[in-house]
């Protein structure tokens, strides 16, 4: 008798054949299907993979999702860190996909961060979403020992080179006229007024740093200037933060990162070989004295690549910030431009010219004593433009124990600090989102009641190297762009504003990028 049930297999090969497929096909579906699943759960195990961590570690943030770790840590930073430190009252840890990193808060903490010299400045750029670096491996020049210095890295000693005062007095020139040019490129001509963002000085930041610590001709050359500006540009606006997470990952913003990076690379080592080839010793100017070192060529290589970058980072976002401050408050504006009229009339007044061309006749020395107004306002805007995550690297093999506390940085783990702590202090700095310069004067200082209460130019084993220059270029930006027009805040159709404000969005995921802050200029009465 017949069965009216088919097997298994009859009934597998019944429908198989139904569907046109032949029975080794269909063998072979679920063994495909095991090994997607098997790789994909590989996968997933990789990427999940937690590292055991040192026992005295703080503990583990709540904010945090699997597998990435703290994405807030970088895409809303100060909101972030105020709920890891439970109110800013404790330390914790939190992971970056694998990684480990240490979050620490209060003044001693604080003054370690900037104090303890095997916490790396340089090595922490791997985990920060901008740069011109892709590491690891660290590059020599940055790698402590050069000429028998434990902290003296070459990078550090030729920089220092550089901004020597002699230095300085020959650059001086030149950068003021580059800022005189390009802003006055800004009104049409024959134009009464214009409108512009603030945030576009960059090109001219990145100028005047190309002819300080390059050469001229980067900055003379009309194409090798634009080649050159466009990569810095990508690499200064393009951020790439799911790469800080997993490295591996080819996500667009990385991908035109590299690409920048590597056409920079390609400019430089043109230039460099140019150079060689021309021996042209006698030339004068940071090119040629690299090469008449006679420092590895590499190593030329990667200084001027890493220099052009690191130089225009802050100081491009506080040279639009500021004259977006300017625009916003009139008041300060008219305290700087009489401070300007002062200074030449004290060294120009019978020359011949407008108040801007008579900037050239300013020595170096008055131009880093004659504008205290400006001094307290760059503080001001630097207070507020530098609050975000600093990072460092425990280079060391042993943890490093945290202050007033049983809890350590474990060795070869990151640590950060948010800056926006101490300087949004009310203690500190009462009614902190206040545009407020004269915190700076004698009689207020309030931010000196604690260790290292500004760290607007860095501290301890990490203050700023180039803070000189970076001064005298912003004094040279602002006077220049008050002798030559008034800067009133408005719309994009240049309407005024009577709701504007100066704000700093402090949970910005873009440290380093500003958004548009429309000014109208109007020129200044020939004086």
């Amino acid at each position: 008798m017949n069965s009216t049930l088919a097997s298994g297999e009859a009934l597998l090969l019944g429908s198989a054949n139904k569907l046109g497929a032949s029975p080794s096909s269909v063998a072979v579906l679920p063994y495909g299907l095991a090994a997607f699943a098997t790789t994909l759960l590989s996968l997933i195990a990789i990427v999940s993979y937690q590292p055991k961590v040192h026992d005295k570690s703080p503990p583990f943030t709540l904010d945090t999702s699997p597998i990435i770790g703290s994405l807030g840590f970088l895409t809303r930073q100060w909101s972030f860190w105020k709920s890891a430190t439970n109110g800013l009252t404790q330390n914790f840890s939190f992971r970056l996909g694998t990684r480990h990193v240490v979050g620490i808060t209060g003044q001693a903490a604080r003054k370690m961060f900037y104090d303890n010299p095997n916490l790396c400045f340089v090595s922490q750029a791997i985990i920060q979403p901008f740069g011109v670096h892709f590491w690891p491996p660290v590059h020599a020049i940055f790698k402590g020992g050069f000429h028998s210095g434990h902290h003296n890295t070459f990078f550090l000693r030729r920089l220092m080179e550089l901004l020597k005062t002699e230095e300085l007095r020959k650059v001086l020139p030149k950068a003021l006229n580059d800022a005189r040019l390009d802003l006055g490129d800004l009104l049409g001509s024959g134009s009464k007024s214009s409108i512009t963002s603030a945030p576009d000085i960059w090109r001219t930041v990145f100028k005047q740093n190309a002819r300080l610590t390059f050469c001229d001709e980067v900055v003379d050359s009309s194409e090798l200037f634009e080649r050159c500006a466009q990569d810095i540009g990508t690499l200064l606006h393009t951020y790439s933060h799911y790469n800080v997470l997993f490295n591996w990952l080819p996500a667009p913003s990385y991908i035109k990162r590299r690409l920048a990076r590597w056409d920079l690379v390609r400019l430089v080592t043109k230039m460099v070989n140019k150079r060689i080839q021309e021996n042209t010793p006698s030339k004068d100017d940071p090119l040629q004295k690299l090469i008449n070192n006679r420092d590895n060529k590499d190593h030329v290589i990667e200084f001027f690549v890493s220099i052009l970058f690191i130089a225009t980072t802050n100081g491009h976002v506080i040279a639009g910030q500021l004259l977006n401050i300017m625009a916003i408050h009139p008041e300060w504006q008219e305290k700087i431009y009489q401070e300007i009229k002062t200074a030449v009339q004290t060294h120009g007044k019978f020359q011949e010219g407008t108040l801007a061309e008579k900037l050239s006749l300013i020595p170096l020395e008055a131009w880093e004593t004659s504008f205290p107004t400006i001094n307290m306002v760059l503080k001001e805007t630097i207070r507020m433009w530098t609050s975000f995550s600093v990072t460092r690297l425990n280079t060391s093999s042993e943890a490093i124990p945290i202050p007033n506390t049983d809890q350590v940085i474990p060795a070869k783990t990151f640590v950060i600090y948010n800056s926006t702590e101490v300087n949004f202090d009310d203690k500190l700095y009462p009614n902190p989102t206040k545009f407020d310069p004269e915190r700076y004067t004698e009689a207020r200082e309030e931010f000196k009641q604690e260790t290292y209460g500004f760290l607007g130019w860095g501290q301890g084993c990490h203050a700023c190297v180039g803070m000189r220059w970076a001064k005298l270029q912003q004094t040279i930006l602002v006077a220049t762009a008050l002798s030559m027009y008034q800067w009133h805040s408005c719309d994009a159709n240049g309407n005024p504003d009577p709701y504007v404000k100066h704000r700093r969005i402090l949970d910005s995921d873009h440290a380093f990028h500003l958004p548009p802050a429309y000014c109208k200029l109007t020129p200044r009465e020939v004086w």
